[in-house]
């Protein structure tokens, strides 16, 4: 439950529209920027694996995201367990199904190093990060993100680009261990009712408070 709740926080980030302008010219570096001057909502599918360091796959999941900027979001994911990652701007709740429990905190008390607020924040991304090109793979544009915070729980961000949108996310945590998301079935730049980021727990669930 934890590394579903990680990495729901690190998405985050790609809340967004792209379109005209992710022309092919366009590096990573400025596709990035443009993301995220011009991003407002997104609606996606999602597979999410996880490499241990010996780039084993040691866990799959996957489901429905939908993200608002600045910092509301929502992650159902439905394999390989039922789990609901929501917030609102304000409150984080994580469900998980299988416990019958609801993990509540405030969102300003998350670590303000997580990859997901400080990309879902209106700071500049250069201020946080050491950004890099990597260059064009398998025709998508990728572009690195090296935290310049001492102490960060990540090594680094990749993030690749396709003429629509974000296609795939790629953390490295401090373990070398990697987590990717990959994105299909982009909505870009659609209405989103605030309702989808309100979220009650289920009756007879235990709820616990951070």
């Amino acid at each position: 439950m934890k590394r579903y709740c990680q990495l729901a926080l690190l998405a985050v980030c790609l809340t967004a529209a792209y379109a005209p302008w992710a022309q092919p010219a366009l590096d990573g570096t400025a596709r990035l920027e443009r993301f995220f001057s011009d991003v407002h909502t997104l609606r996606a599918h999602f597979e999410q694996e996880v490499y241990n360091a010996q780039s084993e796959l040691v866990q799959k999941a996957s489901g429905k995201v939908v993200i608002k900027r600045p910092g509301r979001f929502r992650w159902d994911y439905a394999k390989p367990y039922h789990q609901e990652i929501v917030a609102d701007g304000k409150t984080l709740w994580v469900y998980d199904a299988d416990l019958s429990q609801v993990t509540v905190k405030p969102m300003a008390t998350l670590l303000k190093d997580t990859p997901a607020l400080l990309l879902s924040s209106d700071a500049s991304l250069k201020d946080t990060f050491i950004i890099k090109d990597l260059g064009r793979k398998a025709g998508l544009v990728w572009v690195q993100l090296l935290p310049k915070t001492k102490g960060s729980s990540f090594k680094q961000v990749r993030l690749a680009f396709d003429d629509e949108g974000p296609r795939i996310m790629e953390l490295t945590d401090n373990f070398d261990q990697v987590t990717q998301l990959s994105f299909d079935h982009l909505d870009l730049n659609a209405p989103v009712n605030a309702d989808v980021f309100r979220f009650e727990p289920p009756p007879g669930v235990d709820v616990i408070k951070e």
